[in-house]
């Protein structure tokens, strides 16, 4: 969960397995409203009302971690893949790896999270 700027609530979780994204809005629908109730049980003294719902796909490497790097093939072409729950985090480690590579620094991260290991 978290807030946005002109005070309203995003939340989400319900995950599935396998991780695909619901095809049918009347699902989606369904699991807005479960969020919306598991919101309005945290906050009972406000009135809770869902805008809107939406699904998506969560995704992880077989390895968990994100894939940072330059296209094999396609020169000024990079990569920063950060899957899972940590996408944020891995965004931030990578956007300095990438920096790096761009500049054509040593970065011994970025052995780690290449495209082809």
């Amino acid at each position: 969960m978290r807030t946005t700027v002109d005070n309203r609530i995003i939340a989400g979780g319900l995950d599935e397995d396998p991780p695909e994204a619901p095809q049918s809005e009347k699902k989606i629908q369904k699991r807005g409203k479960q969020i919306e109730k598991k919101v309005q049980k945290l906050f009972p003294d406000w009135k809770i009302k869902m805008d809107y719902a939406w699904g998506a796909s969560f995704g992880e490497s077989l390895d968990n971690l994100p894939y940072i790097g330059r296209h094999p093939e396609k020169d000024r072409v990079y990569y920063l893949l950060g899957y899972g729950g940590n996408g944020t985090v891995y965004s931030m480690l990578g956007s300095h790896i990438l920096r790096d590579l761009i500049l054509n620094r040593p970065n011994q991260d970025a052995e780690i999270v290449k495209l082809d290991r």
